[in-house]
């Protein structure tokens, strides 16, 4: 968004516009194509992701005249900066975050560089922009706007001037300075790299990216706006490696992380002396806690080696990953800690996972989980069985044609071989973890297979399967075929059939299942075969996934009455990637997207304003307005409580 301060710089600029007047009809044709794009997506983005609902305010700041006017300004200044100074006419710009595109076609029409050349990253939004270039293509000279990653610049000739906009964060992981590398090689001597997002970086402060730049040859050039920081590129890089020029810098890993300024020394504590901590806070209704979370849910990562067709992980154009040390924060305070869930992506790919998996080894108190494909070659079998507790797999099918639909890049013989090596490596060891979890989400594809996925857990000595509902369904890779007929009684009878059967197969095995919202699917869309196959009477060792689970139900046995719904505001905590923190994926949105400062230690951001609020509401018995209306949990609270009317 343009700031208040940047308006009052580029007021007088405003009536200057080339564009705006006798040429506007782009413009236009741009503004009713966004509100068009906002009556289906907007309204529902900005409610999740912020709970804002004016549409004026948000295509105002991208195709105002004030927003075109700031861009120039940005764009001049950036250019006078230059070795060469001038104005932007002649010279190569990139512009990084371009959104919509359309400040990117303004400052092109206004301009006239020698060519520019826009990424976005966010697919959602390109095609407006798209669309009003290809209508007005006349127009605009030398300009090419491309849904695209960082990779296309080793494909196009070096640039004066990149632009990188606020929708272009960069975080504080490895990741992310290989990306200011990448970016830093495509400027030419002399270049000028401008970032208008210094106010809004989220996790990489202003020191890490003036070192990173200096790593690769650009030196800061002052300026007189709070919300520019232009960077030139002076000096040649000498190191032979990225790597060492990080090093030499101290942005390297080991340095940031023996860096971090935290009064948390290292916990010993045990389990269940953290779980009495969490009680007694609650019992005497304090929202600052003095102890770490019992459990932690961690995304480390978006990269993924495989494109399952419902994941729109594979699909971005930038991958993010939780900050190393943020991670190394989590493995400092592991003692004491019930539990903690890797997630991704794909967990097993990111080297800070593995330093987690390794560190539990010593912790035998501690659960560790870990939900991986296992599609990986020379798979550490041994660490992972010294390591985690549980490993949740995901498949999706019980033969390889499926299994090439479902995870497309899977190797399905792979798959088995890894399943094997970790049942082998167990009897070998004469250990029961980890313990091996698969999981099948029913769709289109595979709603026949129900049963020999059973046989298939089986067959590997599995003794747990998990099936779901398919949910997500915003890839390009879900076709029609892949949703289940709900309107196709031979389909629906087919799945009811396979669920009945893979019950029977499971008791005989002695395999646990757990059914989700499958069943509760069925009795929705053709309750008639719900009645007729009894669904009913299915057996599931989750209680049809209530999500209540033991460690949940003792604590709540330590309060006054047992009145709270769960405790997860004083015992969870859950870190996605871009870094995001949160108690439960089922909060309301101010309560699921947390900000994190990972300059602070993992006790500020667990005592961060959101969290403190949340167990103030909970401890008042608010709990409306925390939890989501379809949680579980909040069902079976309001259920068992009788509490509708108070909440």
């Amino acid at each position: 968004m343009i700031t208040e301060t940047l308006h009052k710089i580029i007021s007088m600029a405003v009536a200057q516009i080339r564009c705006i007047g006798p040429d506007a009809d782009w413009v236009r044709d741009a503004v009713d194509a966004m509100r068009q794009w906002n009556n289906h997506e907007l309204r529902r983005q900005t409610e999740k992701y912020r709970g804002q609902k004016d549409e004026d305010s948000h295509i105002r700041s991208f195709c105002s005249p004030k927003a075109f006017a700031a861009f120039d300004h940005i764009a001049s200044t950036a250019s006078k900066a230059t070795k060469d100074g001038g104005s932007i006419k002649g010279k190569r710009v990139l512009i990084l975050g371009s959104s919509w595109g359309l400040r990117p076609m303004y400052l092109n029409r206004a301009r006239k560089p020698e060519h520019m050349l826009a990424l976005c990253f966010h697919g959602q939004f390109f095609p407006v922009g798209k669309k009003i270039l290809e209508r007005y293509s006349q127009r605009f000279t030398n300009l090419h706007i491309a849904k695209a990653g960082l990779s296309i610049l080793e494909r196009n000739e070096p640039f004066h001037i990149g632009i990188v906009t606020a929708s272009m964060p960069f975080h504080d992981t490895e990741d992310a300075r290989m990306e200011l590398m990448r970016i830093s090689e495509s400027i030419l001597p002399g270049g000028v790299l401008a970032f208008t997002n210094l106010n809004t970086l989220e996790g990489m402060s202003y020191t890490d990216l003036s070192a990173t730049l200096e790593a690769f040859g650009f030196r800061a050039v002052a300026v007189k706006h709070s919300y520019l920081q232009l960077f030139r590129k002076d000096a040649p890089v000498q190191t032979a490696t990225a790597q060492e020029a990080l090093t030499m810098t101290g942005q390297d890993i080991d340095t940031r992380i023996s860096r971090i300024k935290t009064t948390e020394k290292k916990r010993k504590e045990s389990v269940e002396e953290r779980k009495a901590k969490i009680a007694r806070h609650i019992q005497s209704a304090e929202t600052k806690l003095s102890t770490l979370p019992a459990s932690y849910l961690l995304n480390v990562s978006s990269i993924c080696n495989l494109k399952c067709i419902f994941c729109g992980y594979p699909d971005k154009l930038r991958h993010h990953a939780i900050s190393e040390t943020l991670l190394h924060q989590v493995i400092n305070g592991i003692g004491g800690t019930a539990a903690i869930t890797l997630t991704g992506g794909e967990p097993l790919l990111n080297s800070m996972a593995w330093k987690i998996i390794n560190t539990a080894a010593d912790y035998p108190d501690l659960n560790l989980s870990v939900t991986s494909n296992l599609n990986l070659r020379n798979l550490d079998v041994a660490k992972i069985a010294h390591g985690c507790s549980h490993i949740n797999n995901s498949i999706d099918a019980a033969s390889a044609e499926t299994y090439s639909i479902m995870r497309q890049g899977g190797d399905w013989n792979l798959l088995n071989e890894n399943l094997s090596l970790i049942e082998q490596y167990k009897k070998e060891n004469n250990q029961q973890h980890p313990e091996l979890q698969i999981n099948f989400i029913v769709t289109g594809h595979n709603y026949s297979e129900l049963s020999a996925f059973v046989d298939f857990a089986a067959g590997h000595g599995i003794k747990t399967v998990d099936f779901k509902w398919l949910l997500w369904q915003d890839t390009p890779r879900i076709t029609d075929q892949a949703r289940v007929r709900i309107d196709d009684m031979e389909v629906m009878a087919t799945l009811c059939r396979e669920m009945k059967l893979a019950d029977e197969l499971a008791s005989r095995n002695g395999i646990r299942i757990g059914w989700e919202k499958v069943p509760f699917a069925i009795k929705k869309f053709t309750p008639g075969l719900y009645e007729k196959f009894e669904l009913d009477k299915l057996k599931s060792y989750t209680d049809m996934m209530s999500g209540r689970t033991s460690d949940n139900q003792k604590l709540l046995q330590t309060m006054p009455d047992g009145c709270m719904p769960c405790i997860a505001p004083f015992s969870r905590l859950q870190i996605s990637s871009p870094p995001y923190a949160s108690f439960c994926c089922h909060a309301k949105p101010e309560f699921t997207y947390i900000p994190i400062d990972t300059k602070k230690s993992i006790l500020d951001v667990w005592n961060s304003r959101q969290f403190q609020k949340a167990r103030r509401l909970f401890l008042e018995e608010k709990y409306s307005e925390v939890c989501h209306p379809e949680c579980r949990l909040y069902q079976i609270y309001l259920k068992t409580h009788k509490a509708k009317g108070r909440n």
